[in-house]
């Protein structure tokens, strides 16, 4: 009898920890791209040489970077701040399902605007590469894809 209670209390305590961690926050897809906590993107200098850009296809990628990154730093600070809100109604244990509602939509359709300015940058960088690097740009985003979806979480943490 002794035996199974002291079995019982060391499978206990070997188990506590993983009960006791953080719930991820909802949604649980992570941060949109460069919102906080979200992983890096990938180092535009690395990604040139890796496609072998010219001079002057450099020079019009990081004017279209320059570009996205003035656009989409108005949509993360929108995002944050309804995050804010959300948080807040949240925190004050609001039963207001219209205005949780209200907000959780407004984040998704600006992470959707975001989304788009994305595919605009992409579209808009494929459009100065000839067919061989095209072939290895595809294959660059294609590996981070697949990298940012296998990629470990930290414990807690709100992974996809």
């Amino acid at each position: 009898m002794r035996r199974l209670a002291l079995a019982t209390l060391f499978i206990a305590a070997i188990a506590m920890p993983s009960i006791a961690q953080p719930r991820p926050p909802f949604g649980n897809a992570g941060p949109p791209p460069g919102a906080p906590g979200a992983p890096l993107p990938p180092n535009p200098a690395a990604l040139a040489a890796y496609v072998n850009l010219t001079s002057d296809e450099k020079a019009q990628w990081d004017a279209a970077r320059q570009a996205f990154e003035t656009a989409a730093a108005s949509l993360h600070d929108k995002i944050e701040s309804t995050h804010t809100q959300l948080q807040q109604l949240m925190d004050a244990n609001s039963t207001d399902a219209a205005a949780i509602g209200s907000l959780m939509i407004a984040i998704r359709d600006t992470q959707s605007q975001l989304k788009a300015q994305h595919d605009a940058l992409d579209s808009k960088l494929e459009s100065v590469l000839t067919p061989e690097q095209k072939t290895k740009f595809e294959a660059f985003r294609a590996a981070a894809a697949f990298l940012a979806a296998n990629r470990p979480h930290p414990p807690g943490g709100g992974g996809s």
